[in-house]
């Protein structure tokens, strides 16, 4: 089977770490899955083309004007055509927006999307145009793929419920080993110096809390030191507050790193802030890595950490209802990091994923055969 996987990234965040450990695995179990990159004409090369390259999944580009642009959505499907895919599957609001508005008469090839979540936007702007205009086209779906069973609640998806199935991310068991380079010689000297590590990686920004974070981390013991990495549009503020809570010494900014997951090993505890998620992740990078667990009660967090079992849940988005579960997580017993890692091999490897996606094609094209 010939699967291509539409994408137009803007950096390489969860969805973009879930799509190559996706290819990949699909690879390995003997499915031509390709990348099709859309991007306009103004830009280089995309972090998600370099990586398709350094782990020699085919990647195809497509640059093209800006916004729905129904004559590259063609070029593309023309391009499908021609090397004979079997399936299109998307994941991103522009591929599901170009290719939603094709009819299926003249698309014809089985399309399904995956939504990664959908994040808070400002209403009546240009993405809160495009997130409602995605979420219409959803009706004209035969398949919709969520990453959580939390998403199955969202407003924008109870008159499709029906069409919805659940596949929760997965990622590779295996551990990447550490780089020895100047972020793992910060992190080991704090580690030296008697500190325990509290660890977060994520985009800076509002969806992601670390401002709440921030907070929380001023109400903990002073043994602890704060490690974010990650880069974006709230990096000066984060710093503010950092200062004005008084632990600006005490909160280390790595800014973006390229697989970050490699240092989460160092972490004592790891911290996800979010106000929002699908099936994020990092947590299942922290489960990976054996290190106790803390996570806003969002998306699928919940149902990732076993009601509570498996890591801390904060309920609230109180600094103090986070600082006691960072604190609790510190004397976390063994046990239940153990549990993590067990659950994590038993539900959510990019092999378990990638079977379940592989259901989901053959019943697409089930489906379309009998039309």
């Amino acid at each position: 089977m010939k699967i291509l996987h539409l994408i137009d990234s803007g950096g390489f965040y969860g969805a973009e770490s879930v799509l190559i450990e996706l290819a990949k695995e699909q690879r390995k179990q003997g499915f031509d899955a390709q990348i099709c990159s859309i991007g306009t004409k103004y830009d280089n090369e995309k972090a998600i083309e370099t990586i398709c390259h350094s782990e020699k999944i085919p990647v195809n580009i497509f640059r093209m004007r800006a916004g729905p642009n129904i004559l590259g959505a063609f070029e593309i499907l023309s391009f499908a055509k021609k090397e004979k895919f079997d399936i299109l599957h998307s994941h991103g609001y522009k591929a599901n927006i170009l290719f939603g508005l094709m009819p299926e008469f003249i698309r014809q090839i089985p399309f399904i999307v995956t939504l990664h979540g959908w994040t808070s936007v400002t209403s009546w702007t240009k993405m809160w145009l495009y997130e409602k205009l995605d979420a219409f086209l959803l009706r004209f779906r035969k398949k919709i793929v969520l990453v959580s069973q939390a998403m199955l609640f969202h407003p924008n998806l109870q008159s499709v419920k029906s069409k919805c199935i659940v596949i929760e991310n997965g990622i590779s068991p295996e551990v990447p080993r550490i780089t020895k380079d100047a972020i793992e010689q910060k992190i080991t000297s704090l580690k030296q110096s008697g500190k325990k590590i509290v660890g977060s990686i994520g985009r800076l920004s509002y969806e992601k809390g670390y401002d709440t974070l921030i907070q929380a981390f001023s109400q903990c013991d002073k043994m602890l030191v704060l490690v974010i990495i990650g880069d974006g549009p709230m990096k000066d503020e984060l710093r503010i507050i950092a200062n004005k809570k008084g632990v600006g010494e005490r909160v280390h900014f790595l800014g973006y790193v390229s697989q970050a997951d490699q240092y989460l090993s160092l972490f004592d505890v790891y911290v996800n802030s979010s106000r929002t998620e699908g099936t994020p992740i990092t947590l299942l990078e922290a489960m990976r890595a054996s290190i106790s667990i803390v996570a806003r009660d969002v998306g699928g967090n919940r149902l990732l950490l076993g009601d509570g079992v498996l890591g801390e849940l904060v309920e609230d988005e109180l600094p103090a209802s986070m600082a006691r579960a960072i604190t609790d997580s510190i004397s976390t017993s063994h046990d239940k990091v153990d549990r993590a890692f067990k659950s994590f091999i038993e539900n959510h490897t990019v092999a378990v994923m990638a079977n379940k996606y592989s259901a989901a094609y053959h019943s697409l094209v089930s489906m379309q055969y009998q039309l």
